[in-house]
């Protein structure tokens, strides 16, 4: 069996008005879960207001079947795979979400990965998104959901927020 890992960015298309972001992250979450969890893959979604980066790793027909099946959602334009490739071991052990917005407390360690304040995937090489998603992940492990959220998924994932 092989295993694959996929990372892409995409434009992020939900509507930012107030309450509608929640909610279709929060579909995305649930959504990601499940489908994720059935199919045996793990890896990590990061996003900002402007981009979506993602990693998934798991076999090959699961990876793309769930690559095209993104590809597809009108949530994302403008897809950009920046690698994939055969892999002996993931990097990551599930499935996570990460909020990132660098105003808050972990800005001078986001800064490295930020352009003017943003994510800016088409600025990054594959090794930088794969390293700020390890990064986050590192990071996530040792926060808490917020009560809103833990109710409503599993704690194996984590949603960040740097506010």
């Amino acid at each position: 069996m092989f295993v694959i890992r996929l990372t892409y960015y995409s434009r992020n298309q939900i509507d930012h008005s107030a309450g509608s972001a929640i909610r279709e992250l929060g579909a995305i979450l649930e959504a990601s879960s499940k489908n994720n969890n059935a199919a045996g893959l793990t890896g990590a979604l990061v996003f900002d207001e402007r981009w979506f980066l993602q990693t998934l790793e798991g076999r090959r027909t699961a990876v793309w079947n769930t690559f095209k099946r993104i590809e597809a959602d009108e949530r994302h334009s403008n897809v950009m795979v920046v690698d994939a490739r055969n892999i002996r071991e993931r990097i990551f052990e599930n499935w996570w979400l990460a909020l990132v917005k660098p105003d808050g407390s972990d800005r001078e360690i986001l800064a490295t990965f930020l352009r003017n304040g943003h994510l800016k995937p088409d600025e990054m090489t594959s090794e930088q998104i794969l390293e700020l998603m390890a990064h986050l992940s590192k990071i996530g492990s040792s926060r808490r959901l917020a009560p809103s959220f833990s109710d409503r998924f599993r704690a194996r994932e984590s949603i960040l927020s740097y506010e």
